[in-house]
């Protein structure tokens, strides 16, 4: 389906393709309705994790949290705490870097 490709893009580094077709896939089955969109949502955030886009990646998580999919709601909230971590992170590298570290 369209969130496994979406996810097979990010996991293969493919970062732009896969955001691209999450934003297409949204359009297209947005009339399917919110619960739907879970996945997609779900894979979208992964695909803009993959760019190390994490605060716009976390916002797609939530997305799929208020979609309220079970099947997506569980890894989506783990994904949540995970881009405050890695933004975190992204901070810490970027503050080093500016003192010259």
């Amino acid at each position: 389906g369209t969130t496994e490709l979406i996810l097979a893009y990010a996991e293969a580094g493919r970062c732009d393709s896969g955001v691209a077709l999450a934003r297409r896939a949204k359009a297209q089955f947005q009339p399917k309705g919110k619960m739907y969109l879970g996945g997609i949502y779900y894979a979208w955030g992964k695909a803009l994790e993959c760019a190390e886009r994490y605060p716009e990646a976390k916002s797609k998580f939530v997305s799929s949290v208020d979609a309220g999919n079970p099947k997506w709601v569980p890894y989506s909230r783990e994904e949540i705490e995970r881009m405050d971590q890695l933004e975190a992170l992204a901070d810490a590298k970027r503050r080093k870097a500016a003192q010259g570290g």
